[in-house]
């Protein structure tokens, strides 16, 4: 998950914009006393997502509180409070970003190669104060599965955003049963295609330039790519609209992220490339 799921914060209301800002915090707060303060560089939005999609999914709201900043440190910011949501969300930040980083030696060269497994090591600790050994493990056998169909002579990228997918749907899945399970399964999988296809498409040029592996450097459509991420926005939004309960600040951010936040990034990211 690399930063892009965020919302359109022109269409969202003040108090959803504070609301959505004291999530952030909040999560920042957490990962500086459950991690470490360095994994407080790492919080993307895509976490902060994930946090609003398992509140919605089990139907809570976060409490806040006025703490104050590390930056600006002298004023106090509405603040959500530590819940078991927003624990697991840190985890998932912190493991999230150690496969980002251990991903990164695999794929870079040279000093970069050598950057990023010293970071690495010294990242080995927000690792092991993450916990959920198992959600790693399964993150580990996606991204090692990736890996191999990238060495493959010819694969698609529709193969490796389905394990993607797969890997998305675990995270946001992850402790649930039955029906919450099932939706929570479907908004991570279609989220997860379309960070994949995202990311490709965003990265396409750069990595032309440097001969790395990219599944649209043989023939990129951006049609065909605006087209395919449409579809799992769809799919996200479907599963979205399962969830029952009344309509709130939580629903009508998850909303605004999937119907317009997405969309824009969307054209973004192709406008970028084209």
């Amino acid at each position: 998950m690399l930063g892009y799921i965020r919302p359109f914060r022109d269409e969202l209301l003040v108090k959803e914009d504070i609301f959505y800002k004291g999530v952030y915090c909040g999560l920042c707060h957490i990962l500086g006393k459950k991690i470490c303060r360095e994994s407080r560089l790492l919080l993307s939005y895509d976490v902060v997502f994930l946090a609003f999609c398992r509140y919605m999914l089990e139907e809570k709201t976060p409490s806040f509180v006025k703490k104050r900043c590390p930056v600006p440190p002298f004023r106090k910011k509405l603040t959500a409070e530590k819940d078991e949501i927003l624990e697991y969300c840190a985890s998932v930040c912190s493991l999230l970003a150690w496969y980002k980083l251990d991903d990164d030696v695999r794929d870079s060269r040279g000093f970069r190669k050598l950057f990023f497994r010293i970071l690495r090591f010294f990242g080995r600790r927000m690792k092991r104060k993450a916990g959920l050994d198992d959600l790693s493990s399964i993150i580990r056998d996606c991204l090692s599965e990736m890996s191999e169909l990238e060495k493959k002579e010819s694969v698609s990228a529709d193969e490796l955003a389905e394990t993607s997918g797969r890997m998305t749907a675990a995270v946001f899945a992850y402790g649930y049963e039955g029906e919450r399970k099932r939706i929570a399964e479907q908004i991570g999988f279609h989220i997860g295609k379309w960070v994949y296809f995202a990311d490709a498409a965003d990265d396409l040029k750069n990595d032309i330039e440097k001969n790395y592996f990219n599944p649209f450097s043989d023939g990129f459509s951006i049609e065909s790519c605006r087209a395919a991420m449409h579809i799992e926005l769809q799919g996200a939004d479907l599963a979205l609209e399962l969830i029952s309960g009344p309509v709130t600040e939580i629903t009508r951010i998850c909303s605004n992220v999937i119907k317009l936040g997405l969309p824009a990034k969307t054209e973004e990211i192709l406008n970028r490339g084209s």
